[in-house]
C-alpha cells in the first residue's frame, strides 16, 4: 500500500441499517433436552440455518472444514458518486455451505416445534415439598 486511505460521503446512496434481525425456532420434545435441541435459524433476507444446541454451525475464515463460511456476503467498491461496484459475490458459496449443513443436521419438524414449560410431575413436587418441610422443622428445633 503506497497511499494512505481517505473517507468520503457518497449521498446518491441509500442508507443501511447496522440492525440485524434472525428468528429462532428450537424444537424441543421429550426426546431431547434444551440445551441439545435442534433449531432452525431464519436470517432476515430469507436464508434458513439449522443446527443443533447453543452453537452456530459454521466457522468463518478458517478454509479448513465443510462448515467453514465467508464473511461476508458481498463487498463493493463505493466513490462519491453513483452506485456501489460489487467486487466480490459470496452469495452461491454461502447458499451451498448452508445447504450442505441443513441436509447434515436432518431436523424431525413435526407439529409446532418450541419449547414448552410445564408443571413438574407429581413426585417432583412430593419430593420437594418434603425437602422444604425437613428444613423448617430442623431451623425450628434449632430456635
Amino acid at each position: 500500500m503506497t497511499l494512505d486511505p481517505t473517507l468520503d460521503f457518497n449521498p446518491g446512496l441509500p442508507d443501511v441499517s447496522n440492525v440485524h434481525n434472525a428468528d429462532r425456532v428450537i424444537h424441543c420434545s421429550s426426546h431431547v433436552d434444551f440445551a441439545h435441541a435442534p433449531y432452525r435459524t431464519t436470517l432476515a433476507e430469507g436464508r434458513v440455518v439449522e443446527g443443533e444446541g447453543s452453537s452456530w454451525p459454521f466457522t468463518v475464515g478458517t478454509d479448513s472444514s465443510e462448515t467453514d463460511i465467508p464473511a461476508t456476503l458481498r463487498q463493493s467498491r463505493v466513490g462519491t458518486s453513483g452506485e456501489a461496484m460489487v467486487v466480490v459475490d459470496n452469495r452461491a458459496a454461502i447458499d451451498s455451505v448452508i445447504r450442505q449443513n441443513n441436509r447434515r443436521v436432518n431436523i424431525p419438524w413435526s407439529g409446532g416445534g418450541g419449547c414448552s414449560v410445564g408443571r413438574p410431575s407429581g413426585a417432583g413436587v412430593a419430593w420437594a415439598s418434603a425437602l422444604v418441610g425437613l428444613a423448617l422443622f430442623r431451623r425450628r428445633r434449632r430456635s
